[in-house]
């Protein structure tokens, strides 16, 4: 029941547990805040686009694709739109894809080279490694398009 040795009065007991609630509703206010910047700022700085442009400047071809079919090693793509070289086909099949995860209905950049009329391989990272899987994709986003254009734009890349 009561403690014979406490000497708090009921007043000064609530009074302390008022003080207790509004100290700990402090600290997690000040808590959620800093989760908060945080989070904001993880997604303000993180993962920027970076697009290669070696691997541009070695492509044949560059397309903004829908993946249509993913198979084992290869992906065939619906050509929405070339943005470097030439290419007739609506849909092309990319060999040579590797373990990179794309699915159905994703769009992507994607700079290939040329084999044969009907045959495309991702353009690898470094000049002379054609025969290495290795080559990056970008997702068809509009900062990813808008920096693929400033640099199709420059001196340095012809199309």
């Amino acid at each position: 029941m009561d403690d014979p040795s406490s000497t708090e009065s009921p007043s000064e007991l609530v009074s302390s547990s008022r003080d207790s609630r509004l100290t700990l509703k402090w600290v997690g206010s000040a808590w959620l805040l800093f989760a908060l910047f945080l989070i904001s700022l993880a997604m303000l700085t993180a993962n920027p686009v970076l697009i290669n442009k070696q691997q541009v400047q070695n492509s044949e071809i560059v397309i903004h694709g829908i993946v249509e079919e993913v198979r084992s090693d290869s992906v065939r793509f619906r050509v929405v739109d070339v943005l470097l070289g030439q290419l007739d086909q609506e849909q092309i099949v990319v060999d040579r894809f590797g373990t990179k995860k794309v699915s159905k209905g994703e769009e992507w950049v994607v700079p290939i080279v040329s084999i044969s009329p009907d045959e495309f391989y991702l353009t690898p990272l470094n000049a002379g490694t054609e025969q290495q899987m290795g080559g990056i994709i970008y997702r068809a986003d509009p900062e990813s398009l808008n920096i693929l254009e400033s640099l199709l734009s420059s001196e340095d890349i012809s199309p």
